[in-house]
């Protein structure tokens, strides 16, 4: 007889796979020998070997892994997060709330962080394992609603995004940050102090203007070269045009700056965003 060590669960007709979940966990059962078993609810279990007994929904996957949420604001928490041990901080995140997060996430083999907040918390996430050489850990993104990061990484929202948390496979894409050492995680905009922005962009090599424009956006990719920018005037046929990169710098007698909806305390002359010596591990 061969051993089997969970029994995955199946959901009866007409429930989603996030059905299956009760009280956050996965139903799994360990024996040592082959069973079937019929459970509440309507559900019924296909046996399956494993070598190990997994008894969270985060190991379904992969290789063991422990989840830690990171509760930014008002953002509401999937129930499949629950069981997750979770940490609480500002909608806006700053250096001394990471504290005890980085203290759960050190106490686990193989962490996993999961940002349940806005693109500003998730940001500011990313800066903090940036500037703390922690960029070997996964993160995860769990928005109430679409964002422009969700739009830059194709990523899903609420309990889908939960599931993927829990589930999704961590990829390496590249990490974009500024010369203030802030990550950027969805767009940046850049904004004259009068009615246009005055002065000249490049992104590497290519003039992407000189002289006046409304304004200017710039977004990471998933892919290389890293990131976008375009002059923030959209085509009379819907869109921008784009030019991608490494890098954008931009040189203006005053520009007011906005990461990922957090705006700069003061006007710049000079801001460059560009791509970071390390990428990160993003999980969708």
């Amino acid at each position: 007889m061969r051993a089997v060590s969970r029994l995955q669960v199946l959901p009866p007709p007409g429930s989603s796979r996030e059905d299956s979940l009760v009280d956050g966990r996965f139903l799994l059962v360990p024996g040592v020998t082959e069973r079937r078993a019929r459970l509440a609810r309507g559900f019924t279990t296909v046996e399956a070997t494993l070598d190990t007994c997994p008894t969270r929904p985060d190991q379904l996957r992969g290789a063991l892994l422990t989840p830690v949420v990171l509760k930014c604001g008002e953002t509401p928490v999937p129930l499949a997060l629950t069981p997750v041990t979770a940490v609480s901080a500002p909608a806006l995140p700053e250096k001394d709330d990471f504290e005890s997060v980085f203290a759960n996430l050190e106490a686990v083999e193989n962490p996993r962080l999961i940002v349940v907040g806005g693109d500003a918390a998730f940001a500011a996430t990313l800066t903090r394992l940036m500037r703390t050489d922690r960029l070997a850990v996964e993160l995860a993104y769990v928005p109430e609603k679409r964002t422009p990061a969700t739009e830059a990484y194709g990523l899903r929202t609420g309990s889908k995004a939960a599931a993927e948390a829990l589930q999704g496979t961590a990829r390496s894409i590249p990490l974009i940050r500024d010369d203030a050492g802030i990550a950027l995680v969805g767009r940046a905009l850049v904004e004259g102090d009068g009615p246009d922005l005055v002065g000249e962009a490049y992104v590497d090599d290519t003039r992407l203007f000189s002289g006046s424009v409304p304004g200017l956006r710039i977004e990471p990719t998933p892919t290389l070269p890293g990131l976008r920018a375009a002059v923030d005037r959209p085509r009379w046929f819907g869109g921008y045009r784009w030019l991608e990169g490494r890098a954008v710098q931009l040189g203006s007698p005053g520009a007011l700056l906005t990461r990922d909806g957090v705006a700069n305390s003061r006007a710049v002359k000079r801001s460059t965003f560009y791509r970071h010596d390390q990428d990160w591990l993003l999980v969708r």
